[in-house]
């Protein structure tokens, strides 16, 4: 873990991604930007819109937890997937 450096992320349509959110947050999965392949791909782990997951690390590779499963996405992926913070 690296302290002090903060990941450098980026927001798509004005929206928070997975890259973007702090640690220990529950997210919910408002889109995925990309190509067909990527939106399977995150699909098949359970990654798609409507979906609420939580962001365990959000620098380096994404950690998040879909259910009981725990998943490593990369920096850009994290970044194609829009999400937006549960309101309390």
């Amino acid at each position: 873990m690296h302290r002090g450096r903060r990941a450098r992320s980026i927001t798509v349509s004005g929206n928070a991604t997975l890259a973007t959110v702090g640690g220990n947050r529950r997210v919910r999965v408002l889109r995925v930007v990309g190509g067909r392949r990527l939106v399977h791909r995150l699909a098949a782990l359970g990654i798609v819109p409507g979906v609420y997951v939580t962001v365990d690390r959000s620098s380096g590779p994404a950690l998040v937890s879909v259910g009981d499963t725990r998943i490593a996405v990369g920096r850009e992926v994290a970044r194609a997937v829009e999400v937006e913070e549960e309101t309390a």
